[in-house]
């Protein structure tokens, strides 16, 4: 059933893609407005011939057209519309606000005091939806916001709000936090417009809301990858993950003295999935992660091309008997994907000759491996007078 609902969003959603909008003049009864993607005003809901209909409009209309409609008042608008996306919107699960202020029926022009208003979308506006991630913690919500009956977002002092459009959707929930307690989050912060019109006044800084959890203790290991680079560390018996490229930060950090870790996200066994840290505190100091690297602590790296020729000296598989990674002579370390163990596991053997070209890796300055090996990716294989071309 699950799966059924995912395939059913997927789908509304590639609807939704593919929409083709046509500029239409309507009218209709204003019922309220509601917070978008950024926390301010940016989604109305309007009855349309007897349909309830929401309507998008670029926030920076918030003090000269958004403050000017009370409900029940009768609007003259034109609208990019479209049917087939607007029914798309609806068969989406979770919270269609959210979905509108991202992919619905955008309002053009408004008619208000005797004239149209135009109201395009800001072309690019790159400042409206910022990926700046902060990490904020042991902050103190006094207050909160509710919509339709759900804790939507949190109000700290001097003007700081945690928002989450995701609540509705079942995720990042704030009904665990008790108001007066201080909790710890990660987001990425929005512009704070003097045009934006706000569910509450003297709204000063937006942050998207995941609340972090915390562990204290005492580091007992770190953890690897296969590949041999540090990922993570050990603490409580619980395994967390932090970037390999700030390996040498943590380890310097830590000091090998007691900590607190805050962090985000699940352990997953199965797929090797570990909860993220954002943030370490030990003593006064405190080394902050503010960035997201669920499922990749190992990240991106730069590579450059090489060849070597040598026998295979270990074979290394999955639990499940799958082929994961070889070993060349003393010092390299080969990744193998998923094709190449299916078509060349007939071949690779402890004791074969083997040529590779492929890439190697470039290891980062802040890193630390267990092993020095080189680390390579093939892209062409010899092995028993056979060539195989891999990925490119």
């Amino acid at each position: 059933m699950r799966t059924l609902c995912i395939l059913l969003s997927l789908n509304a959603l590639i609807v939704i893609g593919q929409r083709k909008l046509e500029l239409q003049e309507l009218t209709g009864t204003f019922k309220e407005m509601r917070s978008g993607y950024y926390f301010a005003y940016e989604v109305l809901l309007i009855d349309v011939d007897g349909e309830s209909r929401l309507f998008r409009i670029d926030p920076i209309y918030g003090q000269s057209v958004l403050k000017k409609l009370t409900a029940g008042m009768t609007v003259n608008f034109k609208a990019r519309v479209d049917d087939k996306a607007r029914a798309g919107i609806k068969a989406v699960k979770g919270n269609p606000i959210y979905w509108a202020s991202m992919f619905g029926e955008g309002i053009e022009s408004i008619y208000l005091d005797g004239d149209w208003f135009q109201t395009p979308s800001a072309a690019k506006n790159q400042e409206k939806r910022g990926f700046d991630w902060v990490v904020l913690l042991e902050q103190t919500p006094v207050d909160q916001i509710l919509e339709d009956g759900i804790r939507k977002g949190l109000i700290f002092k001097n003007g700081l709000i945690g928002f989450s459009s995701f609540t509705g959707m079942g995720k990042y929930s704030m009904n665990t936090i008790k108001l007066g307690k201080p909790v710890s989050f990660i987001g990425y912060e929005s512009v704070v417009h003097p045009e934006y019109l706000y569910p509450i006044e003297n709204v000063n800084r937006v942050i998207s809301f995941i609340e972090l959890l915390k562990q204290t203790g005492k580091i007992e290991s770190f953890i690897y990858k296969q590949n041999f680079a540090r990922i993570g560390l050990k603490l409580n018996g619980e395994r967390y993950s932090f970037p390999a490229e700030l390996a040498k930060t943590v380890e310097h950090f830590v000091n090998d003295k007691p900590v607190t870790i805050y962090y985000h996200g699940l352990s997953d066994e199965k797929t090797n999935l570990l909860p993220t840290i954002q943030a370490i505190v030990q003593g006064r100091d405190t080394l902050k992660i503010p960035r997201m690297y669920y499922g990749d602590p190992d990240g991106k790296h730069e590579y450059k091309s090489t060849d070597l020729e040598g026998k295979i000296t270990q074979v290394n598989r999955a639990d499940h008997g799958d082929i994961m990674s070889l070993m060349i002579g003393n010092d390299c370390y080969i990744e193998v994907d998923q094709r190449m163990a299916t078509h060349l596991k007939d071949y690779l053997s402890k004791g074969k000759s083997i040529k590779i070209s492929g890439l190697e890796r470039i290891k980062k300055e802040g890193e630390i491996y267990e092993r020095n090996y080189r680390i390579i990716t093939p892209q062409k294989v010899e092995v028993n007078g056979k060539e195989f071309i891999l990925n490119k």
